[in-house]
């Protein structure tokens, strides 16, 4: 097995005697929820219910611009990355 490597925040191991190469960004995903003081949330497989209407958020942290968009820039390039 090689050492592991870091490209784009993305944990890479090699094995090259299996042909496997293994990817992963857990630790980006711990330091964005951190960052947006969300480290005690709790996932969940479907975040929202399909029949569900969405009201004002009583949270805080978005009444920042800001914030916003550095929280909603964090999850496209999550999503693209994967």
């Amino acid at each position: 097995m090689s050492k592991p490597f870091k490209v784009l925040s993305i944990l890479a191991t090699r094995d090259m005697h299996q042909g496997i190469l293994k990817m992963s960004q857990s630790d980006y995903f711990k330091h964005m929820l951190s960052r947006f003081n969300m480290s005690e949330c709790n996932p969940i497989t479907m975040p929202i219910d399909n029949s569900s209407h969405l009201q004002d958020g009583e949270s805080q942290i978005y009444k920042s611009k800001k914030k916003y968009q550095a929280l909603t820039g964090s999850l496209t390039y999550t999503v693209m990355s994967m």
